[in-house]
């Protein structure tokens, strides 16, 4: 949280949200629509 304070104390935006835990590292660049079809195919293939 102090990171948050302090990024937002100096409007800055990239410094803001710091969510994406250890482990961002390991998801590929892809671009959102790519990510969301194979999640959808990932999807249908387990819901049957």
């Amino acid at each position: 949280a102090p990171m948050r304070a302090q990024a937002g104390r100096d409007s800055n935006i990239d410094a803001m949200q710091a969510w994406a835990g250890q482990s961002a590292w390991m998801a590929p660049a892809r671009p959102a629509a790519e990510v969301l079809r194979q999640m959808w195919s990932d999807a249908r293939a387990l819901l049957g």
